[in-house]
């Protein structure tokens, strides 16, 4: 078990966590299939910022990230009294107490600085403890990172000393990609954009690329455009992003900026697109990238004859694989239709990757996976049954996957409704989590309020820096929001760690919720 199964809802023996579930309006028929604990991280409207009097507003969840510790992290808002604008802080959330890292209204000095911060921007936890952030001081941006308030270090500033690679400092700081002790950001030094890592130890370390400064490998042109170029790391400082070069074509570049010979081109506009004859690179997106050093890209394809197709594509340090085309490729099992349409790509750390689908015309919609050594797999697909709702799937979010074989979504139903459906421990079968119109306990103290929707991120496979929302033990961050006419005075949303029981600590309350309904019945 993921230790006290109802720890979140404050409940207390068997019979007080049979009783929850049965509140929560799910009969003991199926209390295998909708089991869970909630754990509250933050409610807006409800719960009190640390250090101040007012209380949150609504949460945002991509602001938020989670470790496979039981550890989230968050930038959260606030509005004092009085105030047109609101402020805003790094949180951490562990073992159910929240605590302030830095905020806006903060007296005491920055880390390393004689005054205090300003502008608290966004971060990411990682499997450290620590959180990494950006917050601005004294007109000028740095980065932050540290398990705690006391223990945060600043460990990069604008206008410092010379950024590595350059002449000149830093101009500014983007916020950081965190994974394991490893960072990554976009900034400007001499004039031009660039991407640099480091470590949590060390702080900012290498160069990774620059606009008209770095060559782009295989060729004699420099990178020429790098605005807002998101990169991807690794734990091992595995690097990856897409860059501009010669006056509008793209790139993917990767590597270790450690290494001897760091960069090397993962595909560019003109190089052949594997798997169709004549195809050739147009354009790409934002690379994923997972700890074993698999790259999986969408990229824009010149089919030939003025025929422009997405795509999928993965590698693994070799050549280029295809996954799926639009137009070409046949939908798995599905009559011969091909896709119309692929987006959302997850990249997890067993290799497996996720991706939702159209066909027929854009009439028919599924969630896929491809499995490195099995292919292609549709998972589920509109009309499908919706376990444990009485309804069918009508359309399907992003995806959400971790390391050993679960994954999770938010989809519609063809009655209307909402719900959130999970695998867990590599599991095959889906269950049903949560849905719209369900009661649960919004507080932990009994405050029952009703679910009006979810929000979650887009699609991740939480190992290339951009945040983690399922974790490695079946551990899920999710925002969920009330209605409002229902719920509680002033409460809208909440940022919730949710736990999907193991199989055994399904059966076990099964048998315990058989034993309480004997009980009642004497």
């Amino acid at each position: 078990m993921h230790g006290l199964l109802f720890r979140g809802i404050r409940t207390r023996g068997a019979a007080a966590a049979i009783a929850t579930v049965l509140a929560l309006g799910i009969g003991t028929a199926s209390v295998s299939a909708n089991t869970f604990s909630l754990d509250l991280v933050y409610l807006g409207g409800h719960t009190v910022v640390p250090g101040e009097i007012e209380t949150f507003n609504g949460p945002a969840i991509s602001w938020a990230s989670l470790n496979n510790f039981r550890q989230v992290s968050s930038l959260g808002s606030w509005t004092p009294a009085g105030q047109q604008f609101g402020e805003l802080g790094m949180f951490k959330w562990e073992a159910g107490v929240l605590y302030d890292l830095m905020k806006d209204t903060d007296v005491t000095n920055a880390p390393g600085f004689a005054s205090p911060p300003s502008g608290v921007q966004n971060g990411l936890i990682s499997d450290t403890g620590n959180v990494a952030f950006r917050f601005g001081i004294n007109g000028e941006d740095a980065i932050a990172k540290g398990p705690t308030r006391a223990g945060l270090t600043t460990i990069a500033v604008s206008g410092g000393a010379n950024a590595p690679g350059n002449a000149s400092p830093f101009l500014f700081l983007g916020s950081p990609q965190h994974n394991g002790t490893r960072l990554a950001f976009y900034g400007r030094s001499s004039g031009d954009i660039g991407i640099w890592t480091g470590n949590e130890t060390n702080g900012v370390v290498y160069r990774f690329a620059q606009e008209d400064q770095t060559l782009l490998p295989g060729t004699a042109s420099v990178i020429d455009d790098m605005i807002f170029r998101e990169p991807v790391i690794n734990t091992s400082g595995f690097t990856a992003a897409e860059v501009g070069w010669d006056g509008g074509k793209s790139a993917i570049i990767a590597g270790n900026p450690a290494a001897v010979n760091p960069l090397f081109t993962v595909a560019k506009t003109g190089d052949s697109a594997p798997g169709v004859r004549d195809a050739v690179f147009e354009s790409f997106s934002r690379p994923r990238l997972n700890n074993l050093g698999t790259i999986a890209f969408a990229g824009y394809v010149d089919l030939g004859g003025g025929v422009m197709e997405d795509a999928i594509f993965r590698t693994s340090g070799g050549g280029i694989d295809d996954v799926v085309y639009e137009t070409l490729t046949p939908v798995p099992v599905q009559g011969g239709f091909t896709f119309d349409d692929v987006s959302g790509l997850a990249l997890a750390g067993d290799d497996n990757l996720y991706f939702r689908g159209s066909w027929d015309n854009y009439n028919r919609s599924g969630l896929f996976v491809q499995h490195p050594d099995t292919g292609l797999e549709l998972l589920f697909k509109e009309g499908d049954a919706a376990p444990n709702t009485g309804s069918s799937f009508s359309s399907f979010g992003f995806m959400h996957a971790n390391a050993v074989g679960d994954y999770a979504f938010i989809a519609g139903l063809d009655d209307g409704r909402t719900g959130l459906f999970a695998t867990v421990n590599g599991g095959v079968a889906l269950k049903l989590l949560l849905i719209e119109g369900q009661i649960v306990d919004a507080t932990g103290a009994g405050d029952m309020a009703v679910i009006s929707g979810f929000e979650m991120p887009i699609s991740s496979g939480g190992e290339d820096g951009h945040g983690m929302w399922l974790n490695n033990n079946g551990e899920l961050l999710i925002e969920i929001a009330f209605d409002p006419s229902r719920a509680l005075p002033r409460v809208t949303s909440g940022l919730y760690l949710l736990t999907i029981p193991e199989p055994t600590t399904l059966t076990l309350l099964a048998l315990m919720s058989a034993a309480a309904m004997r009980r009642r019945k004497r």
